[in-house]
């Protein structure tokens, strides 16, 4: 009688879950041992500032890039003045660089804390990133950067373009936004004019809003922007468009020119 065929037995299945836990158990162990690394050198660092007799620091002794128009220590007082931080820093205690950065952003001219480093001898230093000045407003008076945010009183507004239209006074103080639809638009232009504004001879230009379009004005050239970044027309070329077109052809005195164009930028003589 013939003996039934053998039936080779059958491999062992693969795991299919492994590549799945290794990849779900790798970024969390990697991420745990960053974690763990990050806490060891701070109780390293703590341990040597108690072997070298350092255990505090003057506020003001913080080290940063000031904002245009301030010196460093004249910056962290008036930090200091704002958020009552007290004038030594405690460098032993293991929250000191989250309140030195919760301190430094109160400032209204901080828009971020990149970063808080504690080094060795007992220093600290800061890397900022700050507000920049870009639009004057005429009435009531102040200065915003390109988000609309009211800046310090003594922020800079030489060469600034002037924005010469009817605005509710401040929403709230220096570094808050200034809660002005009007501002906020004609903001977002300047901001993307100021690094250009000498090139294309706009230091000091007048900006106004026309049936919801921002105009440029200076004695001799108007620039009709159009719609705001990001509240264009359909068929209006989008904001980068409308500077490279300005930077292509940056000799505008004299002239009026109509930035909405989707296919060129219209050139014309002003009228009378």
């Amino acid at each position: 009688m013939a003996q039934p065929p053998k039936v080779p037995p059958e491999p062992p299945r693969k795991n299919r879950l492994r590549p799945w836990l290794v990849q779900l158990v790798l970024p969390l162990t990697v991420g745990a041992a960053l974690i763990a690394a990050v806490l060891l050198a701070g109780t390293l660092l703590r341990e040597r500032l108690r072997q070298d007799g350092v255990k505090a620091i003057a506020f003001t002794d913080i080290e940063c890039d000031p904002p245009d128009g301030l010196t460093r220590v004249e910056f962290l007082q008036q930090v200091q003045y704002l958020t009552n931080v007290p004038d030594q820093i405690n460098l032993l205690d293991p929250d000191v660089s989250a309140r030195i950065d919760e301190a430094l952003s109160a400032h209204p001219l901080v828009a971020e804390v990149q970063r808080v480093e504690q080094l060795p001898a007992g220093r600290l230093r800061v890397q900022l990133v700050y507000r920049v000045a870009v639009l004057a407003v005429a009435n009531p008076a102040g200065v915003v950067d390109r988000d609309g945010v009211l800046l310090p009183s003594s922020a800079q507004r030489k060469d600034l373009p002037v924005l010469r239209a009817r605005v509710s006074f401040p929403m709230a103080g220096p570094g808050q936004p200034w809660g002005d639809d009007t501002v906020k638009a004609a903001a977002a232009v300047a901001g993307l004019l100021h690094p250009h504004l000498q090139t294309l001879k706009l230091q000091g230009c007048r900006i106004e809003l026309d049936r919801g379009d921002v105009v440029l004005r200076t004695a001799g050239t108007t620039v009709i922007w159009g719609r705001p970044p990001g509240r264009e027309r359909p068929e209006e070329p989008p904001a980068e468009r409308k500077i490279q077109r300005l930077l292509e052809r940056p000799e505008l005195e004299g002239q009026e020119h109509d930035l909405r164009s989707a296919a060129c930028v219209h050139r014309r003589m002003p009228g009378p």
